[in-house]
């Protein structure tokens, strides 16, 4: 019997999974079982994990037909060992520290009454071939670790220190568990918490850390334990999965069952204060598409813009002030200068954005 499971969901990994594998196998902490779920792979990667399952023991692979990352994390929870303590999940193209598992390990051991623990990761651009552990270049990934607090009839956000845990104050703000590797989670936790959620992919791991945050404090280890490997292909680079992830956890988060009034109260809040960002910003793009068209002396397209900028920042001062009663306004919009790029500005590479220009002002009315 293990002390700790680990999960590996992997798609078309067969290019980068070898390092991975190898970076599991390196770990100081030995006492681990390895569940691999093959999620309809159509390369070789069934038969790269099968190679190392047979000179390892402690690792097995299933293969499933595809059904996404969520749900071959949840196929893992169904195939692990029902006596391990804690759980933890792998990305196929991350590498960890040779001692992650022992720190890991160590700070749940040391804090009993936590649910889990998490460490930082360092967001590393690098081939998909020849991948090994670095602390020396990348950026790290912890979004200042900020949290939302109630004081004074007031919402205030404030730095958190480095040694507090991670509690749902700061998972409401953003989540600050750049990828799940670097998360353990005490297994009777996991058990309370219930499947990933596959419809906030590619956000489902962020969605499991904000319920696990509700069962109790996280314990936040101060130390660079994962490389976040970055090349083309991987899904947290599309960028508008990420952002629909994100509006979809921010509306699913204050919804949440058992959440304190105070806890409902702060998750509205952030998403109301991203939807009226992200619309102020729509607004001075927009403003600033019209300037630079009024001096290219393109006047008719300039006044929709000018036009358009008005309309998104009047909408910006109505959700600042006067949010009305309706909880959810729907998805957090999308950047404008994402889908509607003037072609006026770019006409050797954009194609016509008054259709989206349109569905973008009739689909976020607040009236």
């Amino acid at each position: 019997m293990s002390q700790i499971s680990i999960v590996i969901p992997a798609y078309n990994a067969e290019e980068v999974l070898t390092e991975t594998l190898l970076s599991v196998q390196n770990q100081t902490f030995t006492d681990w079982e390895l569940v691999i779920i093959d999620d309809g792979s159509q390369d070789g990667t069934f038969n790269l994990a099968s190679s190392f399952a047979q000179s390892d023991s402690r690792i097995r692979v299933v293969h499933q037909t595809n059904t996404g990352v969520a749900g071959a994390r949840n196929k893992g929870v169904a195939e692990i060992s029902s006596g391990s303590k804690a759980v933890i999940f792998f990305d196929h193209d991350d590498l960890w520290r040779p001692d992650a598992l022992q720190v890991l390990w160590d700070a749940l051991a040391n804090n009993p009454d936590s649910v889990g623990a998490h460490a930082l990761g360092l967001l590393v651009e690098t081939s998909a071939k020849g991948r090994t552990f670095t602390t020396h270049q990348g950026t790290t990934v912890d979004w200042k670790r900020r949290k939302m607090v109630r004081a004074f009839g007031t919402t205030q956000t404030i730095f958190c220190s480095r040694t507090e845990p991670t509690t749902f104050n700061v998972q409401v703000y953003d989540g600050c568990v750049c990828t799940p590797g670097l998360m353990l989670v005490r297994r009777e936790a996991l058990d309370r918490l219930g499947l990933f959620d596959p419809s906030v992919v590619p956000c489902d791991d962020w969605d499991m850390w904000v319920r696990l945050s509700l069962l109790g404090d996280v314990v936040f280890v101060d130390d660079i334990l994962l490389n976040w490997c970055v090349y083309g292909g991987n899904s947290s680079l599309n960028k508008e999965k990420m952002g629909q992830g994100v509006s979809d956890i921010r509306r699913k988060m204050f919804t949440l069952p058992g959440l304190t009034p105070e806890q409902q109260l702060l998750a509205h809040t952030r998403y109301r204060r991203m939807y009226a960002s992200v619309e102020r910003h729509n607004a001075q793009d927009a403003f600033s598409w019209s300037r630079l068209l009024f001096s290219k002396q393109k006047s008719a397209a300039a006044l929709c813009y000018l036009k358009m900028a008005i309309s998104l920042y009047f909408r910006y001062v109505a959700l600042s002030l006067a949010w009305g009663p309706e909880l959810d306004r729907g998805p957090i919009p999308r950047r404008l200068k994402d889908i509607a790029f003037p072609a006026e500005l770019m006409p050797e590479t954009a194609v016509s954005a008054g259709e989206d220009k349109d569905a973008y002002l009739s689909s976020h009315s607040l009236l």
